[in-house]
């Protein structure tokens, strides 16, 4: 079984890669230590043996791992048993499965044709408290109070599946009830978020631009705290509404800032993550989180299998030289844009994410300076219910009912606290139902034709007694 850095002894290598390891004592750190900065030593640990954590996972892989000694088509059939997040690390931390998984783990788009019910235990990448969640009795009703039962939203003036709403509001009366929509907020940072009331009445009437001007913005928020301010080039998180000329519409958020490293040398992976790791902290988590753990969007934006703008401390040591990836060497580091999306399904008005890293013009005065933009966007027009169901996707989980924790009668089945699974709180994936485009239809607050469905012996109705 392949075993990754963060469970083995760096002198266990000493013996066998040379004089380099004899200096070290401890374990190296893993991809993943290296680039949240979990453990103290872990920058430490890479500039004393002067290995990125990626080659030293490479070089005792190499050295180590019986799997290396597989014939290829039975490696092949492993890669077919993993899961997502099991793709994810692998792909981090060995070589061999870096060639065999060519792009990221990306979960599949649930099918439309099948009820939730039938299809939740196929879903990919499930915790065991959602798989286990089928085998309880109580599951066909749990399914239908949410996906089967329908609430009347005084704010949209429509019926909605009673899991977009939170406990507090599923107990209130017909006519004084508001979907997670209008009870949520958009986060863009600590310090700043967003409410559907603050978008105002002007969303989605933005005039488009004419003649040569490619696209016209109107900046709706941003955030001026004193942390966002960076040394290179950037600006403050903001919400913009932005047009297109043939007429697209966008709900944009984001933050720019800036990597500088010194001219006349290529930076180091290391040193990106370390930078990645701050930006993510201070705002990125909040405008493109991780698809799966492991998984961090903004790495992939330097994926050794096609960026060679990097320098991997140490990779002069791996057999055979410079390994395949080191092919996409360039002098120039960054001559064009890298950039990462990651969306939920086809369509063009879904929810993206992207981080996006380029050259910046300054960088002609002395120093080399990476801008680095993290955004996400969707679709928007005048009529909200088009756009309400990925603004539910983007809002804090923790903004509506108190925390989407307090949901116990729906956890497990729209919702876990298990990161990684498909049901996780904070993923974009969690909404992502069979269905989902069910998810509204017209009503009146009082026109008594809510679904109905039994939970338990309890009757949850129209009422939203759940």
């Amino acid at each position: 079984m392949l075993q990754c850095t963060n469970n083995i002894l760096l002198n266990e290598m000493v013996s066998k890669l040379g004089q380099l390891y004899r200096r070290a004592t401890g374990l190296p750190p893993s991809y993943g230590e290296a680039v949240e900065g979990r453990r103290e030593n872990a920058v430490a640990a890479t500039s004393t043996t002067a290995l990125d954590p990626l080659v030293a996972a490479l070089l005792y892989n190499n050295a180590h791992s019986p799997v290396y000694r597989l014939p290829p088509h039975i490696l092949g059939r492993i890669v077919d048993f993993l899961d997502i997040t099991s793709r994810s690390c692998l792909r981090h931390v060995s070589s061999l499965f870096f060639r065999e998984l060519k792009e990221p783990g990306r979960p599949p788009a649930p099918t439309h044709g099948e009820s939730i019910a039938s299809i939740h235990g196929r879903l990919p990448n499930l915790c065991n408290g959602c798989v286990s969640a089928a085998a309880r009795p109580d599951f066909e009703a749990r399914i239908a109070a949410a996906f089967d039962t329908y609430l009347y939203c005084e704010g949209c003036g429509l019926e909605h599946q009673a899991w977009l709403f939170s406990p507090a509001q599923r107990t209130k009366r017909q006519g004084a009830r508001v979907c997670i929509a209008h009870e949520g907020v958009l986060r863009i940072c600590a310090h700043k978020t967003v409410t559907l009331r603050e978008l105002g009445p002007r969303i989605g009437r933005i005039t488009p631009p004419s003649g040569d001007t490619p696209m016209v913005h109107r900046i709706i928020a941003s955030c001026r705290h004193p942390s966002h301010r960076t040394l290179g080039c950037g600006s403050s998180p903001k919400v913009l509404e932005t047009a297109y000329t043939e007429g697209g519409k966008f709900l944009d958020w984001g933050w720019e800032t800036s990597i500088r490293v010194p001219s006349g040398r290529k930076p180091t992976a290391q040193h990106f993550r370390n930078q990645f790791a701050k930006m993510r902290q201070e705002v990125g988590r909040y405008i493109v989180p991780p698809r799966t753990p492991g998984d961090l969007p903004e790495l992939r934006t330097i994926d050794p299998g096609k960026c060679g703008c990097v320098e991997y401390e140490g990779s002069q040591l791996l057999p055979g030289g410079a390994p395949a990836w080191r092919g996409n060497y360039t002098e120039t580091p960054f001559p064009d844009y890298h950039i990462v999306w990651s969306c939920t399904s086809a369509p063009q008005e879904t929810l993206s994410r992207n981080v996006i890293l380029h050259r910046c013009p300054c960088s002609t005065r002395g120093a080399t300076c990476i801008k680095v933009r993290w955004g996400s966007r969707f679709l928007i027009s005048r009529n909200f219910d088009s756009w309400m169901y990925e603004w539910c996707v983007a809002l804090d989980p923790d903004s509506y009912g108190g925390s989407i924790t307090n949901d116990d009668f729906f956890r497990n089945i729209t919702w876990c606290d298990s990161p990684g699974c498909m049901n996780y709180a904070w993923s974009d994936w969690r909404f992502r139902k069979p269905g989902c485009g069910k998810h509204s239809r017209e009503g009146s607050a009082g026109n008594g034709k809510s679904g109905t469905a039994k939970t338990g012996g309890r009757k949850c109705e129209g009422k939203g007694k759940l």
